[in-house]
C-alpha cells in the first residue's frame, strides 16, 4: 500500500515538474566565458530535464551571446551543437525570478558527447556518410519545432545510410521517450552504446525509459553506470534518487542522490522533502 501510495505521489510531482511552472523569465542569456572556442556555426538549445521537451534553439549571434525570449521556471539541459548537429557540450541550469546570465565555462578540447572522447572500431572502420549527417542535421531542426515524428523518420534514414550512426541512434532514442515509445528508445541506446561505447548520456536515458516502463531494478542500474562514467552528470542522480525512492525498503539509497540533484532540480527538492518525512517516522 505504500509502495502505491509514494509511486503515485513521485509520479504527480514528476508529472507537475514536468508540466513547468507557470511563472517564465522574460530573458535568458547564455555566455561563453572561458575554455573551448565555438565558431559562428554552433548553436545552442535548452530542453526540459524530466520531459525533455525542447524550448528554444539558436545560432551565435555576432556579440556571443544566446538570448532566450520567454522561458518558463524549471530545470533545463543546456546542450552544445556543432555545425552539423551533434552535441559538444551539456550543462544542466535552473531558471527561475534569480536567473538573467548564465555562463558556460567549456572544455578545452570539444567533443562528440555521444563517444565520450573517443571513437570506436567500427566507426573508423564505418565513417559517417555525408547523407546520413544531412538527416540528422534535419532531424535536429524538427525536434526543436517539436514535430517527433518527422525528426524520427529523418533519423531513421540517417541509420539506413550509417548502421554504426551512435549519434542518430541516441537521438532517436530520445525523441521516442518524448512520443512514450520506451521499448523502441531501450533498443536505440543499446545501439548507440553498442556502437560508441558506454557514456553518462545514453546511460541515463536508458534509465529512464526503463523508469517509464516501471522496471526500477534496470533503471537503477543503467543510472549507477551512468554515474560511474560521469560523477557529475545530474539527470543520472535524478533518477538514482526518484527510483529507489518509490520503494521504502530502498528510500534511504535515493538521500544522497536527491541531495546532490537537489542543487539545480527543484523537482528532486519536492522528493527529498517526502523521503525525509517518511523517513523521519521509522
Amino acid at each position: 500500500m505504500l509502495k502505491g501510495f509514494l509511486c503515485l505521489l513521485f509520479l504527480a510531482v514528476l508529472m507537475t515538474a514536468a508540466a513547468g511552472s507557470d511563472e517564465q523569465l522574460p530573458e535568458l542569456r547564455i555566455q561563453i566565458i572561458a575554455g573551448g572556442s565555438v565558431t559562428p556555426q554552433y548553436s545552442v538549445s535548452i530542453e526540459g530535464i524530466q520531459d525533455r521537451r525542447p524550448i528554444r534553439s539558436a545560432t551565435l549571434p555576432a556579440n556571443g551571446i544566446w538570448r532566450f525570449r520567454d522561458v518558463p521556471h524549471g530545470e533545463y539541459m543546456v546542450t552544445i551543437m556543432s555545425g552539423d548537429g551533434s552535441p559538444v557540450y551539456e550543462q544542466g541550469i535552473t531558471v527561475n525570478s534569480q536567473t538573467s546570465t548564465i555562463m558556460l565555462s567549456l572544455p578545452v578540447k570539444m567533443t562528440s558527447l555521444s563517444v565520450s572522447g573517443t571513437v570506436s572500431v567500427g566507426q573508423l572502420l564505418h565513417p559517417i556518410d555525408k547523407k546520413a549527417v544531412k538527416c540528422f542535421a534535419a532531424s535536429q531542426k524538427f525536434i526543436e519545432k517539436g514535430d517527433f515524428a518527422r525528426a524520427a523518420s529523418e533519423l531513421d534514414r540517417a541509420i539506413e545510410v550509417s548502421p554504426g550512426y551512435a549519434d542518430a541512434y541516441g537521438s532517436l532514442a530520445e525523441v521516442h521517450i518524448k512520443m512514450g515509445r520506451y521499448v523502441q528508445a531501450l533498443t536505440e541506446t543499446s545501439q548507440a552504446i553498442t556502437a560508441a561505447g558506454p557514456n553518462a548520456r545514453d546511460l541515463s536515458n536508458q534509465a529512464l525509459a526503463y523508469y517509464h516502463l516501471e522496471d526500477y531494478a534496470e533503471s537503477i542500474k543503467a543510472a549507477r553506470w551512468a554515474l560511474r562514467l560521469d560523477p557529475n552528470y545530474n539527470p543520472a542522480h535524478f533518477i538514482l534518487g526518484a527510483t529507489p525512492a518509490i520503494d521504502k525498503r530502498t528510500m534511504a539509497e535515493s538521500v544522497p542522490h536527491l541531495e546532490r540533484a537537489a542543487r539545480t532540480i527543484m523537482s528532486a527538492k519536492a522528493i527529498l522533502v517526502i523521503v525525509e518525512k517518511v523517513l523521519s517516522h521509522d
